[in-house]
């Protein structure tokens, strides 16, 4: 068996993009650990979610390590997703409101998941 183990650091879209770049070069890899450091922004959050399902799916032995990561949410400076169905524009609205006023890290967590979560559910409402 063929294992491999890296840090890498999120922030953006281009380390998303730099991500899959690495997983090409591990195709073969039996057991991969990775952990995850940095500060992604809440709209990149679905794609590296969709990239790790994948890859969980092409190594036997998959572990994701993402303590060290932060799930930036802005809450001010972005207005709340406009979705043609009210209850989850009112759901939205309030899971911004609960994460401005949040300063403990984990229930921020939590707050930022379900934010990304609810985003996910909106997008496939809407098709």
């Amino acid at each position: 068996m063929t294992w491999v183990s890296k840090e890498f650091e999120v922030k953006d879209s281009s380390s998303l993009i730099e991500l899959k770049a690495y997983f090409e070069t591990i195709k073969g890899i039996d057991m991969v650990k990775l952990s995850l450091f940095g500060d992604l922004p809440l709209e990149n959050k679905e794609e590296l979610d969709n990239i790790l399902e994948f890859q969980g799916t092409m190594h036997k032995n998959f572990a994701i390590e993402t303590h060290s990561l932060n799930v930036r949410a802005p809450v001010q400076s972005e207005r709340p997703l406009e979705f043609k169905d009210p209850v989850l524009s009112q759901s939205d609205e309030h899971l911004r409101e609960l994460l401005a006023n949040e300063t403990e890290p984990e229930r921020r967590n939590v707050i930022i998941e379900a934010l990304a979560l609810l985003g996910k559910l909106g997008k496939e409402a809407i098709y």
